[in-house]
């Protein structure tokens, strides 16, 4: 009985280096980190309407011009563009929409218009982001050249913008 007892403990011995030394020794490793910044696109415009007041056809020849603020909330520059439809009393066109013009300019200079169309239209090819050492803001001006297509029409008509920021 003392022979295998004696044997156990001598085994047991045996083992406690080979333990040990599975932790024994160095090692290094190496990772590497990655990330993508991504940019975000906003818009915000100064106001929710334009308002050219009271026109008559054939006596008003242009509304006045409007301005309307535009903002690029994002993190990144943005294609801005704008679309719209004709200029309807809720069922019936009046004037079309391409009797809608802008400009990007100044109101005291000469207004340069853009027609207004029902597919979309660059208003800016890179409006920065807000805020930025570059232009972040864009003050767009909007006029009306009231040729309505029913010449007896009288009454109020609406007109629907879209505008977009692509990024």
């Amino acid at each position: 009985m003392n022979k295998i007892l004696a044997t156990l403990v001598l085994t047991s011995l045996l083992l406690v280096p080979t333990i040990m030394s599975a932790y024994a020794g160095s090692g290094s490793g190496a990772a590497t980190g990655s990330v993508t910044i991504a940019g975000t696109c906003g818009l915000a415009l100064g106001t929710s309407t334009i308002n050219y007041g009271s026109v008559t056809p054939g006596l008003t020849p242009v509304a006045a011009s409007n301005s309307l603020p535009i903002n690029n909330t994002g993190t990144v520059n943005a294609l801005l563009t704008v679309y719209g439809g004709n200029w309807t009393n809720g069922s019936v066109d009046q004037i079309l929409a391409s009797n809608t013009q802008f400009n990007n300019h100044t109101a005291a200079g000469p207004f340069t218009p853009l027609a207004l169309h029902s597919v979309p239209v660059i208003m800016s090819p890179a409006l920065h982001p807000f805020p930025a050492a570059h232009t972040s803001s864009l003050t767009s001006y909007w006029q009306l050249i009231p040729n309505v297509l029913n010449l007896g029409f009288t009454g109020s008509l609406t007109q629907s913008l879209t505008f977009s920021a692509s990024c």
